[in-house]
């Protein structure tokens, strides 16, 4: 695998890209300016973009002239197609071992690293640091929801889910709809 640096405005993406990846340029951009561009886009035979979308618009953000790519000339048309999603989703597949992700990150927190430079959200790592549900349900009852500081009595939670538990739950409003899923929340906390 040979890697060519080639020119940021020669590329090209893909026009039927289906990833969203607006949220993560942020923080492939912060990863880019920690450690440096270390995982190559890969590129078709004409430089139009195979994997690394998010990575050549944090390249752009970060105003970099030069970008590591690598040519799939090896890959058949209808290969190119396929790993343009296979790369992603396969991706979606994996998930931490929760103990060890808090070991290593607590050791980067002592050598005095920002752990938010990793791309990880404040919930994420609150929730990695053990934010303890039923602490936070009893905190909701002895603040009737101010200790969120919410000046209405609109607030958002956002849970995190295995992903196993996801594509359960993902499965379940395709056939409820959100609606049913949402009133057994509300019931949940009206019941607090």
């Amino acid at each position: 695998m040979e890697i060519i640096n080639i020119k940021i405005e020669d590329l090209k993406p893909y026009e039927k890209n289906p990833r969203n990846n607006e949220q993560a340029v942020e923080h492939v951009a912060n990863s880019i300016e920690q450690f440096g561009f270390k995982n190559p886009i890969v590129i078709d035979k004409n430089n139009v973009i195979v994997c690394g979308h998010t990575r050549l618009l944090a390249a752009k953000k970060l105003n970099l002239k030069m970008i590591p790519c690598v040519k799939a000339e090896d890959l058949t048309a209808k290969q190119i197609k396929a790993f343009r999603i296979a790369d992603n989703k396969t991706a979606e597949r994996s998930h931490w071992n929760e103990e060890l992700l808090k070991k290593e990150l607590e050791e980067l927190q002592n050598l005095d690293f920002k752990l938010d430079k990793l791309g990880f959200l404040d919930y994420e790592l609150d929730s990695i640091f053990n934010l303890n549900l039923e602490n936070f349900i009893d905190d909701l009852k002895e603040n009737d929801f101010t200790g969120l500081g919410a000046s209405s009595s609109h607030f958002s939670v956002t849970f995190v889910f295995p992903i196993e538990v996801r594509e359960k739950l993902e499965c379940y409003i395709k056939e409820n709809g959100k609606e049913d899923i949402t009133d057994k929340i509300i019931k949940i906390v009206e019941g607090l």
